[in-house]
């Protein structure tokens, strides 16, 4: 608790005496900071985290230095193109929690959520977002955070034991997975779960290369690795066939000098693994079992040793879940069974063997949203994510190595093919995305 008050202090200070300073303290701390870092309101209330408390504080700071205005740029986001998809994902979202609100707790979370970690955020930061040099700084910001978190999650996995798990401050139940498989801990950081970790380290891999490519500065290049080691000690087959995906779509999306380049780096990475896994026998084995697993999604008869509490064939199961839309359309359309259907009991997957069955687990995040949010949730997270990916491509430059905009777009696809594996909207993806609006908003009146 002490250190809860002290971390929420310095941040008070910062935006009162260093307020220009709060935007990139904020980036760096914001999409690292466990939900467990966290005070209890109790009464069903949501959690007054950490993350939380900095966004109150930039409010009121906002209000205070804008004459208690808040508002949202309309004619600019309508001139990129990005207005009518945001309006569908926040109508779709709002509504469909927004019909369980009274009767669940959950949704009310869920709304809560939605309105202050997106809806209201975004809000502030595109009004406090002046520059484009204040974008590339913050966009720097969140690239340490995710340095930091990497070695931490790199020395939680040697010593076996998360570390993060010290920020815990709350009594309830939370997510904290701890995971063992092949052998070791599954590298998770704060996240809950390693697959959530996954999901962070797969968009911050092309946002720290872009800073690499347009600054040349070798500490983003680190950056970039220890995140690839993250994302492989997480184990998350999801994440790994994103990454793979990632490193293909880049290939391709590159002038030939970049391509160059990074084929040579993939080159000279394969190379000092090969190197590591004659010296040390421990990391072949290891290397090994993660692309067999991978193999074992599609070929049932491949047996991995010590994989863990997790099927080590899990597109069987992923498939499954598929059966779950069914069940929703069956009870609920257009509203779903409500947030957190999983964990009470009204969520049901379908079987040859045993017909419908009970589960407490969605692993697919576009099953996610549909069981839990129905038709209007599921359409408005796939316009917003469809529309991010057509408007990032459209703003991108393959021969402008300045363009963040082709770090955008990899993120977007990346963060596509992980919702089909990982049910999870992750805080950091909310925030590319406010980067990604406020970076072309820019960029649009510059054209003028």
């Amino acid at each position: 608790m002490l250190f809860f008050i002290t971390f929420i202090l310095i941040s008070m200070y910062i935006i009162g005496f260093k307020r220009k300073y709060y935007l990139y303290y904020f980036f760096f701390f914001y999409p690292i900071l466990p939900d467990y870092f966290a005070i209890e309101l109790g009464g069903g209330l949501p959690l007054l985290k950490a993350s939380r408390v900095m966004i109150l504080i930039m409010i009121g700071s906002l209000l205070l230095h804008q004459k208690g205005r808040i508002h949202l740029e309309i004619k600019a986001l309508r001139k990129i193109k990005i207005l009518i998809p945001l309006c569908i994902y926040f109508i779709g979202r709002i509504v469909a929690n927004g019909f369980y609100c009274l009767n669940l707790t959950e949704a009310l979370n869920t709304e809560f959520s939605v309105i202050l970690e997106q809806l209201i955020l975004t809000m502030i930061v595109l009004q406090m977002l002046k520059s484009e040099d204040q974008i590339k700084k913050c966009v720097e910001a969140i690239s340490y955070g995710s340095g930091f978190v990497a070695i931490i999650s790199l020395i939680s996995v040697g010593i076996g034991q998360n570390l993060f798990y010290n920020l815990n401050i709350v009594s309830r139940n939370m997510l904290m997975a701890s995971t063992i498989r092949m052998g070791i801990m599954r590298a998770e950081a704060g996240f809950g779960h390693p697959v959530y970790y996954g999901v962070y380290c797969a968009l911050m891999i092309p946002i720290a290369y872009f800073l690499f490519e347009s600054s040349r500065k070798k500490r983003f290049l680190i950056i970039c690795i220890l995140n690839i080691i993250g994302l492989l000690l997480t184990e998350s087959r999801g994440s790994i066939a994103a990454l793979i995906f990632m490193i293909a779509i880049a290939i391709i999306r590159m002038n030939k000098v970049h391509r160059q380049r990074l084929v040579g780096g993939l080159i000279a990475v394969v190379v000092c693994i090969a190197m590591v896994s004659l010296l040390v026998p421990s990391v072949t084995s290891q290397i090994t079992g993660i692309f067999k697993s991978m193999f074992a999604i599609v070929n049932t008869n491949i047996v991995i040793d010590n994989f863990g509490g997790n099927s080590s064939t899990g597109l069987d199961s992923r498939l499954i879940q598929f059966t779950g839309i069914l069940w929703t359309i069956m009870n609920n359309a257009l509203f779903g069974l409500g947030a957190s259907c999983h964990t009470r009991g009204v969520l049901k997957y379908y079987k040859d063997t045993i017909g419908w069955f009970e589960t407490s687990t969605i692993d697919n995040g576009i099953v996610g949203y549909f069981v839990q949010e129905g038709i209007f949730g599921t359409i408005g997270f796939l316009v917003l994510l469809i529309s991010l990916i057509i408007l990032a491509n459209k703003f991108s430059n393959k021969q402008d190595k300045r363009n963040i905009n082709n770090a955008f777009v990899i993120c977007f696809m990346s963060y596509l093919i992980e919702m089909f594996s990982v049910a999870d909207a992750s805080q950091m993806f909310w925030i590319i995305i406010i980067l990604f609006i406020k970076y072309n908003i820019i960029e649009n009146k510059k054209m003028k």
